[in-house]
């Protein structure tokens, strides 16, 4: 099974993906980066993303990149903008 999991930072996007990966077999987890640079022949594999505008990471570049790669789950975090804020001040 192929995951994306995407998400703001400090949305829940990392431990999403510790979950996901620990419930499946012989699973590989992968972080960060441009879309697809991890991109194998797993059996099962999470790759998480975090969009950013002024990293140059933009909604647009993931909605770009599914055009092109096909998962089998997609999961998008969305979080209400305060609780990103206190957790980005602790």
């Amino acid at each position: 099974m192929k995951v994306l999991i995407l998400g703001l930072g400090k949305s829940g996007t990392t431990a999403m993906v510790y979950k996901m990966a620990g419930g499946l077999p012989d699973c590989h987890a992968f972080s960060g980066g441009q879309p697809g640079k991890h991109i194998g022949n797993y059996e099962n594999a999470v790759y998480k993303h975090t969009y950013e505008e002024r990293k140059g990471k933009s909604f647009d570049l993931y909605k770009e990149h599914l055009q092109k790669e096909s998962y089998d789950r997609k999961v998008w975090i969305a979080r209400d903008p305060r609780d990103a804020a206190i957790s980005r001040m602790l």
